[in-house]
């Protein structure tokens, strides 16, 4: 018995606009691993609820897509849409406010018994809990993100504790504008060990959130079909001591703190990630739910480097150095990040777009078997020069 394991990659072809481009066929895309082309092994195009498969040509020894879509939609061509939500980074009247645009997601998409997407709830808190298994029911989804709002919110437990050094670290900043040179070392001392705790804590629970993900994964190998996983959160830190200790030295006027920066990078961590992602067909979608940021300060906000607050005047802890993991998760596994936005409803539609028009290119890996990660490109030739074609640089195993 010879098993056969083939590459899979979506891409998603648009003109100047916009506009999703239908109608390409085979000989109009070229796949690449490490910069060598590659046979492509299968093709198809998803056109709403219609799915156009080539077959392969005895004669021309090509792939050829047949005028008319197949007769049955097959568990391959189903989308699965997971809405996972880290309330372990997430405030609850961000998720809330969140479900509500969500809400409408899923009247739009599972309309019926016979849609071509599933979808899954996921809640992360003291432990992670599947809400709802795959469905395409409607009520049922709706249901299960409304029973999200019943969990405690684990962000804002622990963002007590965080607060609380973070005023202490503004209030020894502020004293020691008048202290003597002495006094001034005493209080860097002090204030650099409230920013390790600040850090360390970030650090703790940047693990928490990135090992629940892994273990969800884990969950997902072996299902069938397009996977989507929407991830909504108020942001990720790729560095979570970056902005504190960045403040520390401006403060102070030294460098030194700054060079710590470098023990808590987790810029591999998230590559990880994205590479397991990639490696069984998961395009992430992360939401940050704080919305739009303004540099307005609110009313009763404390001077200090926690300065943004949101539009709705609800204050944001860092949000802009937390958009930098969510922009790599999107691009890396060729999905969407919705930041910096009130109008996530945007952002939702596209994901709509992608789930509705989309191409998918096979080909076998001639290092299937090595076990390290490949690079993957896809280019578009013939006559489709004024497209655009959407694709992460994927891995792949």
């Amino acid at each position: 018995e010879v098993e056969v394991v083939v590459t899979n990659v979506d891409v998603v072809v648009t003109d100047k606009k916009g506009n999703r481009i239908t109608g390409l066929k085979p000989e109009n895309f070229e796949i690449y691993e490490d910069g060598y082309l590659q046979k492509m092994s299968n093709f198809f195009e998803v056109k709403e609820m219609e799915v156009y498969a080539a077959a392969y040509d005895e004669k021309d020894r090509e792939l050829r897509l047949p005028p008319d879509p197949l007769p049955v939609k097959s568990p391959q061509f189903r989308n699965k849409i997971i809405f996972y939500f880290d309330n372990w980074h997430l405030h609850p009247l961000n998720r809330n406010w969140s479900i509500k645009k969500i809400e409408s997601f899923i009247r739009n998409n599972f309309s019926s018994e016979e849609s071509s997407n599933q979808g899954m709830v996921v809640s992360l808190g003291q432990k992670l809990d599947i809400i709802q298994e795959f469905t395409s029911n409607q009520g049922q989804l709706l249901r299960a993100v409304e029973e999200v709002k019943r969990y405690s919110g684990q962000s804002l437990l622990r963002s007590r504790s965080k607060e609380d050094l973070r005023k202490e670290l503004n209030r020894i900043v502020a004293d020691t504008n008048y202290d003597s040179r002495e006094k001034r070392f005493s209080s860097y001392e002090n204030a650099l060990s409230l920013a390790r705790n600040y850090v360390e804590a970030e650090q703790n629970d940047l693990i928490y959130s990135l090992k629940s993900i892994h273990a969800f994964l884990d969950f997902l190998v072996g299902i069938e079909g397009k996977k989507i996983l929407i991830y909504i959160s108020d942001g990720l830190p790729l560095n979570p001591s970056e902005e504190v200790f960045s403040f520390l030295d401006q403060a102070f006027h030294r460098e030194s703190s700054r060079i710590e920066t470098l023990i808590y990078d987790s810029a591999p961590q998230f590559k990880e990630l994205t590479a397991r992602c990639n490696g069984n067909e998961i395009s992430l979608y992360p939401i940050n739910a704080q919305g739009l940021e303004s540099m307005v300060l609110s009313a009763d906000q404390e001077a200090g480097w926690n300065i943004y607050s949101r539009g709705s005047g609800m204050v944001k802890s860092g949000s802009r150095t937390k958009n930098e993991a969510l922009q790599l998760m999107a691009r890396d596994t060729g999905g969407l990040a919705i930041l910096d936005t009130n109008d996530i409803e945007s952002g939702l539609a596209k994901i709509e777009g992608d789930l509705q028009y989309y191409y998918s290119l096979g080909y076998v890996s001639p290092h299937r078997e090595d076990g390290t990660y490949h690079s993957i490109e896809v280019k578009l030739v013939g006559a489709v020069s004024y497209t655009h074609l959407t694709l992460p640089t994927k891995r792949t195993v």
